[in-house]
Parts: structure tokens; sequence; C-alpha cells
């Protein structure tokens, strides 16, 4: 059964007629179930006493002015995934929705973030707040009375300030007067809270045993990634059933999912044959296997040591996999399926050479490797323009060597992959190979073409792709999509440094993302090369 992410949701009147120790009951119950081992104590309880006595007097007063409010939602603690917090109250009414946020005495800086953070946190992933005026509002006993503006271009407004005795008053001006008809605040209760999780967060759900339509993705992504799965799925049980050697392309717009989908595929296969996913990028992969290590301690026991040596055949620094692979050239590899991860920045000949003295490229290394164990299975994630360090070989680099060595192999693709529509132009199949083409069975759900990191339109990469392109057409085309996406464009850094911390609301941060060969910053006190992690 599905937890409720909330302690207790009713109608303005059912919440106005249910008894103080019934409410705290709800309350105390909700806690209890989030922290079985946990202690709730005195203070929370009068806390929760004080906060529900507040609301109360002010709702009687709201529905004294306006009869209709009856009929709208009260919804309390609600949970905040991630942040480890829970909205202390929320007021649904057809047009606005409040975000309350009780202090027993100081309204000061931190408790205005937090209430502003929880308003945005429901802007941005809440189903039913994309497009609802949201009113983040802290009641604190020694608060200046202010109602906070609307932000131009945002639906949440500024943070309003009161006093429990002026609470009512606040409510019925964050709320228009024209609210005053009938809302279905149960549509609200209904509505998902889908936060786009980090690669860890996603890592140590996946190998806790939870798949991806878990993991809190927005709908499109998450149905995006069932059908990639379910492909690449087809394609393991092909393998196995004709005994045979199986390399999958996987496409997508930066910030798509590629590695979830590789690291759910892992998780999702590795039952029915071993598998493991790779990745040349050091960090991510240090780092993914000691999450993963702990996680593994803590949910199977035994020593960390054994765990960590379990997390290592999961999640694989992929020149240690070659290397390993290389020592004993008769002998088949450990695993039927490989997930290699920003395929397209595998090494050429020559870089393969200079660093280690191999005279065959990384695509050819690992299909020989695999070559060696039927069935198998690459998957290869495909990222266009990002063969960022000399020596990356691109995608031609794999079809030159399935082509030139490997001509047994069965070949799934996504259409970009076959045609080179990738952003930077790219085929699997050079000129000079282009007949093989043919030995490609193209299927569109390898390709994932929604952006979970831009969570509020997929259109952003699309805006992106046009501006780096030049095309001012195609810019301007994804622009009108992006009403409620930020975006400007400026030739002088201090303009876009203010521009940007305009509009860093709640805790949220500012940063600056730069080329790593843009010399042209250094009059401005940034030098790129210094920062570059190689």
């Amino acid at each position: 059964m599905t937890r409720r992410p909330y302690a207790l949701a009713a109608s303005v009147g059912e919440f106005l007629e249910a008894s103080p120790a019934r409410l705290v009951g709800e309350l105390s119950a909700h806690l209890a179930a989030l922290s079985p081992f946990g202690n709730q104590t005195g203070q929370q309880t009068l806390a929760w006493q004080q906060s529900l006595d507040w609301l109360k007097a002010a709702l009687r007063e709201v529905v004294q002015a306006r009869p209709i409010a009856a009929q709208w939602g009260v919804c309390l603690e609600y949970e905040i995934p991630r942040r480890g917090g829970r909205i202390d109250a929320i007021l649904i009414a057809p047009d606005t929705i409040v975000v309350l946020e009780f202090k027993s005495s100081q309204a000061d800086a931190s408790a205005i973030r937090q209430a502003e953070d929880y308003a945005l946190e429901l802007r941005d992933f809440h189903s039913e707040c994309r497009t609802v005026p949201i009113a983040p509002v802290v009641c604190a006993g020694n608060a200046d009375y202010s109602v906070g503006e609307p932000v131009p271009g945002d639906t949440v407004a500024h943070v309003s300030l009161t006093r429990p005795a002026d609470l009512s008053r606040a409510l019925l001006e964050v709320i228009p007067a024209e609210s005053a008809t009938e809302t279905s605040w149960l549509a609200w209760i209904k509505g998902t809270y889908a936060p786009t999780p980090t690669i860890v967060e996603a890592a140590r759900a996946l190998y806790s045993g939870h798949g991806v339509r878990e993991l809190g993705l927005s709908g499109a992504s998450a149905q995006q990634l069932k059908r990639t799965e379910d492909v690449l799925r087809q394609a393991v049980h092909i393998a196995n059933e004709e005994n045979a050697h199986v390399a999958c392309f996987v496409t997508g717009v930066p910030g798509a999912g590629k590695t979830l989908a590789g690291l759910n595929v892992v998780h999702a296969l590795e039952g029915e044959l071993a598998a493991t996913f790779l990745s040349g990028n050091g960090p991510l992969v240090s780092v993914l296997q000691e999450v993963l290590a702990h996680d593994l301690k803590q949910r199977d026991g035994g020593t960390l040591a054994d765990a960590r040596r379990k997390a290592k055949t999961l999640v694989t620094n992929v020149h240690r996999w070659i290397d390993h692979g290389l020592q004993e050239p008769s002998r088949p590899p450990h695993e039927s399926i490989v997930v290699f991860d920003e395929a397209q920045r595998a090494w050429d000949r020559e870089q393969s050479k200079r660093k280690f003295g191999r005279e065959a490229s990384e695509p050819e290394q690992m299909l020989q490797i695999l070559s060696r164990r039927r069935p198998a299975v690459l998957v290869a994630l495909v990222g266009g323009g990002q063969e960022i360090n000399a020596g990356e070989s691109g995608l031609s680099e794999w079809g030159r060597a399935l082509a030139q060595r490997f001509p047994d192999w069965r070949i799934l693709a996504s259409p970009g992959v076959v045609k080179g529509d990738l952003p930077v132009g790219t085929s699997l199949f050079p000129d000079d190979l282009v007949e093989h083409a043919a030995r490609v069975h193209e299927d569109e759900d390898l390709h994932l073409a929604v952006s979970q990191r831009s969570f509020r339109s997929e259109h952003v990469t699309e805006w992106v792709e046009s501006v780096l392109r030049g095309d001012a057409d195609g810019a301007s085309r994804a622009m009108e999509h992006l009403t409620r996406y930020p975006i400007v464009l400026a030739r002088d850094l201090d303009v876009a440094k203010a521009w940007v911390r305009e509009r860093a609301r709640g805790s949220r941060r500012t940063g600056l993302l730069a080329s790593s060969g843009a010399r042209r910053l250094r009059p401005h006190g940034i030098t790129v090369q210094v920062l570059t992690v190689t």
C-alpha cells in the first residue's frame, strides 16, 4: 500500500468541525508511521496544538467573510521528498495555493526562505501546481504584517508575514475575491509530486529494488524510460533465443536520463544474465560504487569490504574492465550484458595506443572481449556533441569496428544513429561504410527525447541547440514554448550575474557554466583552465 505524503486532508468545513484531540492524534499517527522508532516530544505536540488553534481561528473568520471557503481544502504536514521537510499546512482554494508555515515566536530569514522553498518545490514538481498562483505565508507570534507581492513572470509570490491575530486578513488578501467558486481540492490531493532524482539517488533507489516508475520522475520521463527498457529487454531476449551478439545504441537529449536508463537495465536484467554498468567518468564511478556499497551493507549485512567488492561488479570503470578482459585473451568476460555510458567518448586507436600501448580503439576492444561470450548484449548510451577531449572517437568508431571486425553482430539503434541527425550530425557508419546501415534495426523508443533536468520544459534543449547552431528561427520557435522558463542572452557578465541573482529565490544557489576554452573570461577574474578537472 502506498504511503500518503500528508498527515490529514479535509475540506475547511470538516477541519473546523474536527476536535483538537482528533487532529493531534492524526498528526501523531502519521509521524509514528514515518519514524516508528522516533520519539515524539511534548514540545512537538504543543507546537501542533498552537498552530492548529491559530489556523482554526483564522479559517472561521475567512468562512464568515466568504462562506464558499468552507468548501476549500486543508492539507496538514505535507511531505517534501528529498528536502526532508514537511509543510505545516496547505490551503487549497480554486485559484490559489497557500503554503503556511507556523513559528511560535520569530519570523526570521530562515523561516522566510523555508516557506519560499516549499512554494517553489510545489511549483516545479507538483502536477496540480504548474499554473496555479502559490502564496507562501509565515505566521509567527511577533511578525510584522506584510503581504507578499506577486513576482512578474512567476506563479510564486513573495512571502507574506503575519501574526496569528491577522492570519485571516492575510489569507483573504492573498486569495482573490473572485475565488468564490467551488473547488475540487481532492484533485490537488491526488496530484503527483515528482521531483527529478539525482543520479546518485537513482542508483540507490534502483539497487534497493525499485524501478524507474517509482523514482518520482515526471510522467513523460517515466513512460519514456519504460519504453526504452522494454526494447532493451527484447534485445536481451533475442540474444538469449538465438545465442547471438546484439549491440544497442541509445541516444538522448542532454539530461534525458540515458545514465538512469543504463543503470535501470543493469538492475532489471542482472538476475537473468550477469550485467555491469561501465563509465569512463572516474569520479562518478567512485561515488556510485561507494553509495551502493554502503546501501548493500545496510540492506544485506556483512562487511563493508564485501559490499564494496559487490558494488564494483555492478558499476565499473571502463578502462579497468577492458584491462581485465585483455589480460587473458581466450577467457570470456563474466558479464553477458554491458552498458557503456557516454559511448561516443570511447578512445580511438591513437589515444588507446598513447595511453596503454594498445593497437585497437576502445570500441573494437570492447566488442572483441564481448564476442567471446554467447549470448552477449552491448548497450551503448550515446550523447550527441559531448566528445570533449582529444582522442574521443565519436559514434563512427563503433560503426567502423562493427563493419570491419564484427559483421555477425545484430544492431538495434535509434533513427538518429543511422541518419546522423544528432546535434553534431554524426552517424554510426561514415560515408565509406554507409552500406552497413542496412544491418540496423531502427526503433524510435531507443531515443530519449524529454529532458529531466529541464523539468519545466522539454523545449529548452531545442532552444539551446538552435542557439549553438546559429539557427535564429529555430530558437524563436522553441522560445514560444518557454513562457515559464526564464532565459536571457547577455554579453555583459555583470548584467548576467545580476539577472541570475535576482531570480535565485529561497535557498536556491546560482552558478556559472563556461567553456573550457573561454579565455576571454580572464579579464573578469575567471580562469577556466585552473577550474577544469581532467
